[in-house]
C-alpha cells in the first residue's frame, strides 16, 4: 500500500495530468478547424506545464515519470534560430519587421512544450487515442466533399473562396479559408493516420478496421476535393516512399490498388482529370506564374546569397527583380517553394540549417521504426507510428516544392505535432515505457 505521504502527493499530480491532457485533446481537435484556437490551446498547455513545474518544485512534489527537456537536437535548433535572427537584424530595416520574422520561430518553443507533454503521457492507451480521431477525419473529409459537390459551405453559406473546380464542382477548403492550407494541414495529419492504419489494421478488431478504413477513404476524398495538385503529387510520392517498408506481395497489391484508383478517377471525374492534366503543362496559368516567381526569388538570392533579405520579406523586393528580369504580370508574394523561400529569405546559412533540421527528423523517424521492428514480425504501434511520421514529413516536403507550406500557420502546427511525436518515440528518449512487447528506450 502507498504511504500517506505518497497518497497526498499523487492527488495534485493526477489532477494536473488530467487537466493538461484535456487541453492537449482540445489542441488535437483545433488542428482541423482554427489557427486562433490552435494558438490558444497550445500556449495554454505550455503555460499550465510551466506553472505546474514551478509550483510543484516549490511544494516539493515530483513525478517519477517526468521526462527530460532535451530534444536531442537542441544545438541545431539554436543555430537555426540564431541564423534567422541574424538575417532579420541585418536585412530587415524596421523593428516591427524584425519582430515579425523572429516571432515566426516560436514553433521551436511549441516543439519543446508539446514533446515534453507527449513524452510524459505516451503509453499503451495512446493507440486508442489515435484511433479515436478516425470519426474526426471522416467528418472533415466528408465536409470537404460537400463543398466540392455543391460549392456551399454548410456553416458559412456560399462564399467566393470556394473557387470553381470544373463544370459543376468547387475546390474544398474544409474549415479554413483557402484550399492550399486545408490540403496540406489535413493531408499531413491524414497521412500520419492513414499510414499508421495501413500498417496496423491487421491487429485491429473488425469494427476498428471498418471505422479506420472509412476515415482513410474520407481523407483521400478530402485531399482530392481540395483541387491542390501539389497535394495530389505529394500523396503519390508519399505512397511510393512507404513501399520499401512493405512485404513484396503487399507492395504489389498497394501499387495495383493505386493504379486502379487513379484510373477510376480519371475516367469518372472530368474535373479531376482536367486539373491533373495541367500538372505537366508549363504554360498553364498557375504553373507559368510559379516559374516567374521562382526566377525572381533566385535572382534575389544571387544578390543576397549569405543572409538573404529576411524570412517572409521577399515579397517587398520581388517587384524590382521582375523589372530587372523583364517579367510582366508577375505575382507578388512568397516563393511557392519552401527551399527557394529560405534561400532568398535567409540565404545559404538559413537554408542549410532548415535542411539539417528537416533531415534530422526524417532520420529520427526512420531510426525509431528500425528500433521497434523485428524481422518476420508485423510492426507494432510504435513502429507503425514512426513510419507514419516519416510519411507525413515526405508529404509536407513534396508539397513544399510548389508551395511555402512550412510557414503556413495551420500546416506548421500540424507539422510540429508530427515532429513532437517523432521525438517522443525516437531513440533520444532516456526513459522506458512498456507497451506490450514493445518498449521505448534510449
Amino acid at each position: 500500500l502507498p504511504s500517506a505521504e505518497a497518497t497526498n502527493l499523487s492527488g495534485p499530480l493526477e489532477l494536473q495530468r488530467r487537466f493538461q491532457t484535456t487541453i492537449f485533446y482540445l489542441f488535437l481537435v483545433t488542428l482541423f478547424f482554427s489557427i486562433s484556437a490552435m494558438e490558444i490551446a497550445i500556449w495554454s498547455l505550455i503555460g499550465t506545464i510551466l506553472f505546474a513545474t514551478v509550483t510543484n518544485k516549490w511544494r516539493g512534489l515530483r513525478s517519477k515519470t517526468s521526462p527530460g527537456i532535451s530534444l536531442g537536437c537542441d544545438r541545431l535548433l539554436g543555430l537555426f534560430f540564431t541564423a534567422i535572427c541574424v538575417s532579420a537584424l541585418a536585412r530587415v530595416p524596421t523593428l516591427a519587421g524584425r519582430w515579425d520574422v523572429i516571432s515566426e520561430m516560436r514553433w521551436i518553443a511549441v516543439l519543446y512544450g508539446l514533446t515534453y507533454f507527449i513524452r510524459s503521457q505516451l503509453g499503451a492507451r495512446s493507440e486508442k487515442v489515435l484511433l479515436a480521431t478516425a470519426p474526426l477525419f471522416a467528418f472533415v473529409g466528408l465536409y470537404a466533399v460537400v463543398q466540392f459537390a455543391t460549392g456551399i459551405d454548410p456553416l458559412k453559406g456560399r462564399h467566393e473562396f470556394l473557387k470553381v473546380f470544373g463544370p459543376s464542382t468547387y475546390r474544398a477548403v474544409g474549415f479554413f479559408n483557402i484550399p492550399l492550407t486545408f490540403a496540406y494541414s489535413f493531408g499531413l495529419l491524414g497521412t500520419l493516420f492513414s499510414v499508421w492504419f495501413f500498417f496496423r489494421q491487421a491487429s485491429l478488431t473488425a469494427r476498428d478496421r471498418c471505422i479506420g478504413g472509412f476515415a482513410v477513404a474520407c481523407i483521400l476524398a478530402g485531399i482530392l476535393a481540395s483541387g491542390v495538385r501539389g497535394a495530389w503529387l505529394a500523396t503519390g510520392v508519399t505512397a511510393v516512399s512507404v513501399l520499401p517498408f512493405l512485404r513484396r506481395r503487399t507492395a504489389f497489391a498497394a501499387v495495383a490498388g493505386l493504379i486502379a484508383l487513379l484510373a477510376v478517377l480519371m475516367l469518372t471525374s472530368e474535373s479531376i482529370r482536367d486539373r491533373a492534366v495541367t500538372m505537366v503543362q508549363i504554360r498553364e496559368h498557375s504553373n507559368a506564374g510559379r516559374v516567374k516567381i521562382w526566377r525572381g526569388h533566385l535572382a534575389m538570392a544571387q544578390d543576397y546569397p549569405i543572409l538573404g533579405v529576411g524570412l517572409g520579406q521577399t515579397g517587398q523586393h520581388l517587384g524590382r527583380y521582375y523589372d530587372k528580369l523583364g517579367i510582366k504580370d508577375g505575382q507578388i508574394g512568397h516563393a511557392h517553394n519552401n527551399f527557394i523561400e529560405y534561400l532568398a529569405g535567409t540565404g545559404i546559412v538559413g537554408l542549410t540549417f532548415y535542411l539539417l533540421v528537416c533531415l534530422f527528423f526524417l532520420r529520427l523517424s526512420l531510426r525509431a521504426y528500425r528500433q521497434h521492428t523485428s524481422a518476420g514480425v508485423p510492426p507494432g504501434f510504435i513502429a507503425s507510428l514512426a513510419i507514419g511520421c516519416f510519411a507525413a514529413q515526405i508529404y509536407l516536403h513534396t508539397g513544399g516544392l510548389t508551395e511555402v507550406n512550412f510557414t503556413d500557420g495551420e500546416v506548421n502546427h500540424a507539422l510540429i505535432f508530427v515532429w513532437s511525436l517523432t521525438l517522443a518515440i525516437g531513440p533520444v528518449l532516456t526513459r522506458s515505457v512498456s507497451e506490450g512487447s514493445e518498449r521505448i528506450t534510449a
